[in-house]
């Protein structure tokens, strides 16, 4: 199923005004936590790269990220052929299933990612949960090894809202992954929308 981007634009914008609110109560924790010096600036993104990352997404965490994009200008053809990339390198495209409803989750380097003091390059009330809870234990981390996630933090901020949303997406868009890659999700919602770069 393909939808006209300009025709579908006032339907689904809806699911991505609500981002800062969902995110709220991490960004509060995360906030705290830097304001004890437990923060990522003198580190150099471990947990973004594939050493360490198999960030998967819901749908509606999707959605707020390709909205994001959109809204900055950074839906680029540039961006679709480093998610392209992306997807072909680390394999992300195929499933490993493991047995009972589960499968193998691949790791990648977020396409997001900038090496040095940068890092991640989404605003943090776009940034994918996970992303989001996973925070230094200690001061001024600089390896890898010290950091973890948070989560008792991740159960709070879920809710049966979301679920419905995500429920309902997964429904009308015909998709068929509850949770994705980053760069799986977003390129799903690119060809489905038949955005336009």
């Amino acid at each position: 199923m393909n939808l006209k981007w300009d025709s579908q634009l006032e339907e689904f914008t809806q699911y991505g005004g609500s981002s800062l609110e969902r995110r709220k109560e991490i960004l509060s924790a995360m906030r705290d936590q830097f304001s004890q010096g437990k923060n990522c600036k003198a580190c150099q993104g471990f947990c973004c790269t594939s050493f360490y990352n198999s960030m998967q997404v819901t749908i509606l965490e999707a959605f707020d990220l390709f909205f994001y994009l959109i809204k900055e200008n950074r839906m680029t053809q540039d961006l679709v052929e480093n998610l392209k990339s992306n997807v072909k390198k680390y394999r992300l495209d195929y499933f490993l299933n493991t047995g009972r409803n589960s499968s193998f989750r691949r790791s990648y380097t977020c396409p997001f990612f900038v090496s040095g003091s940068k890092g991640c390059t989404i605003d943090p009330e776009f940034k994918p949960y996970g992303c989001l809870a996973f925070n230094p234990l200690k001061e001024n981390v600089n390896s890898e090894g010290h950091c973890t996630s948070n989560i008792a933090l991740l159960e709070r901020r879920e809710n049966l809202e979301d679920d419905k949303l995500n429920l309902k997406l997964q429904a009308l868009l015909k998709l068929n992954w509850e949770k994705e890659s980053i760069p799986v999700a977003l390129l799903n919602l690119i060809e489905l929308f038949e955005y336009k770069t």
